[in-house]
Parts: structure tokens; sequence; C-alpha cells
């Protein structure tokens, strides 16, 4: 997994920071639509943490938030933020996984990626998660296949059309399974409405 790094430009734009991180990582990054969704959202005091979760369902990337009592309880087998605690304030982090008994961290507030102990990360983590569960890449994985086999790059009408109807039924699946998953998750725990 390659590890992308964004620098957040105000002191309350690490939520922001953090999901565009995500967002390069999984190839869904598209500035024009991040922009205008963050227009919607009341950012000033920076953005929550079911914020962060809903804005990176509309990338087709789906997690959930978590209070976390044992910080040892985390896998780090997936991309996850983490709340920590910066200056006597909440901040964001994005921690990637392990790597050589060490973790790599993308802190939106610092200029690179850095690997940090699980001591280090523990010491200033905040008890708040979110943590990627799945991302919808069929689309794009079809996309590249169907594209690497023609040197090209023109298919044939029928397999542009198979394409398009693949592409639409994707689509469709995703929205279904992003409402069912939107209402399970309504009613299933607590939100977590902290702002970074």
């Amino acid at each position: 997994m390659k590890y992308y790094h964004t620098m957040q430009d105000l002191a309350s734009d690490c939520g922001i920071a953090v999901v565009k991180s995500i967002l390069l990582t999984y190839g869904r990054y598209d500035e024009t639509l991040l922009t205008d969704r963050l227009q919607h959202l009341n950012i000033d005091q920076g953005l929550s943490l079911l914020d962060i979760e809903e804005l990176l369902s509309i990338f087709g990337i789906y997690g959930s938030n978590y209070q976390v009592n044992e910080f040892s309880n985390l896998n780090f087998k997936t991309p996850c933020i983490l709340v920590t605690r910066r200056d006597g304030i909440n901040h964001y982090i994005l921690d990637y996984g392990k790597q050589n008994d060490k973790l790599v961290v993308s802190n939106p507030a610092e200029k690179t990626i850095s690997y940090q102990s699980f001591e280090e990360v523990r010491d200033i983590f905040n008890g708040f998660a979110y943590i990627v569960e799945s991302d919808d890449s069929k689309v794009v994985l079809k996309e590249t296949s169907a594209t690497s086999e023609n040197d090209n790059n023109s298919l044939s009408f029928k397999e542009r059309l198979s394409l398009f109807f693949y592409d639409e039924l994707t689509l469709a699946n995703s929205l279904v399974y992003y409402f069912f998953y939107s209402i399970f998750n309504c009613f299933s725990k607590p939100r977590c409405k902290m702002r970074c």
C-alpha cells in the first residue's frame, strides 16, 4: 500500500487532510466533489467523526466510528483515523498500519509520514477511532483490467456497453448497501459527535 500524506492548511483542517489522504490511498480523490461536499458542512470548528464517516461513504469507502477503551484492541490492519491530543486539543492522525514493529502515521500537522512506536501513539490517543472496513473498488478494478487488455485503449462497443451496465449496477448496489448500512448504524450504536 502506498502511503499518502496531506498537510493541513489551518489548525482545524486535520479532518479534511486525513480524509483527503484516505481518498488518495483508495484512488477515490476528486477535488471538485470533495470541495462541494465540504461546503454543505459546518466545519468552522473542524470535522466530527460522523462528518468523516459520511464524507468517505460518498466516495465508496465505508467504516465505523468506535470508542476504544484499550488501545491494544485496535488491530491496525486497515487505515484508521485516530483522535489524539495535540497542544491540549483534539487532533486527527491517520494510521496506515504496522511496519517493522512501528505504526505508520500520517499526522497532518507534520511535513512527512512518521514511524512511531505503539507506546508513542497510545500515549496521545484520545479513545476514539474511525476504522475503514470496506471500499467499493469493483468498478475501478473492472475498468482497469478491461482497458489494460487493449493496448490502444479502444474498447469494442460490446465491451463499452458491458462496462456501462456493470458501472450502473455497481453504483445502484452501492447506494442500496449504503442505505441499509446507514439505517443499521443509526440504530445499532451511539454516534460520536466530537469535533476536532
